[in-house]
């Protein structure tokens, strides 16, 4: 039997193997403390300046103190808020929408469901394009050309919590094979962090909705999503 001093080596990998596991423990565990400390800090300090979404996100990170911080993401869920916590796409003057293009097509062949009507939609080699090189895309800046962009990080999210469907017939004859059968637009609603040197200071919240045609073959696609708009500070 191999040892290592006084040791059997099996008994040492399995010391190390705990300890690797209780570090793991640990790193969790003061993640989501200083998560839930910034969202107490921020309620505070903004409390007169954030809008009343932002303002209940904040509180319920503040309800997340004592060890129980699973049920903040409860919420967030009951909530129907996607949580974006990596800011992916971060060109602080122009994003790069090449990269943007080459992320989503890594969706192309996948489908999602909608949680609320068990709806299948799929993404089809059309969203990559038109995600990014619409006019409505271009004519975005600032704050919401970013939540756009990293916005893709979490399209199977949006897709299961979108809400509130609309339906419109197509009335754009170049259109009458993929929207055959009309268009549907859903409400999403996401959150993405902003840093200061690498520190979490606050939430931006923004509106969305998702464009989906259902095709002539008689399947639905995410098109787009349009109408991405940050919450902004109520008088």
């Amino acid at each position: 039997m191999v040892c290592i001093g006084r040791l059997p080596w099996a008994v040492t990998m399995e010391l190390h193997k705990e300890y690797t596991e209780r570090y793991d423990w640990i790193v969790k565990e003061f993640t989501d403390l200083t998560f839930t400390f910034m969202a107490s800090f921020l309620y505070c300090m903004d409390y007169d300046t954030i809008g009343e979404q932002t303002r209940s996100l904040y509180y319920q990170g503040i309800s997340a103190f004592g060890g129980i911080s699973p049920t903040y993401r409860m919420a967030l869920e009951k909530d129907s808020l996607v949580l974006i916590k990596d800011i992916r796409f971060k060109g602080k003057r122009q994003i790069s929408w090449d990269d943007v293009k080459q992320y989503l097509e890594g969706y192309v062949g996948d489908y999602y469901e909608i949680e609320e009507n068990a709806e299948r939609i799929y993404i089809g080699s059309e969203l990559p394009e038109e995600y990014t090189e619409s006019e409505s895309r271009k004519s975005l800046m600032g704050a919401n050309a970013k939540a756009k962009a990293n916005a893709t990080t979490a399209v199977p999210e949006l897709i299961k919590i979108a809400s509130n469907p609309a339906f419109e017939e197509n009335r754009k004859e170049k259109h009458n094979k993929n929207a055959k059968y009309g268009w549907y637009r859903y409400d999403v609603l996401f959150a993405l962090p902003v840093y200061d040197e690498n520190v979490l200071v606050r939430y931006n919240i923004f509106h969305a909705r998702l464009l989906i045609n259902h095709a002539e073959n008689s399947r639905k696609y995410l098109y787009d999503i349009l109408a991405i708009k940050k919450e902004t500070s109520k008088p």
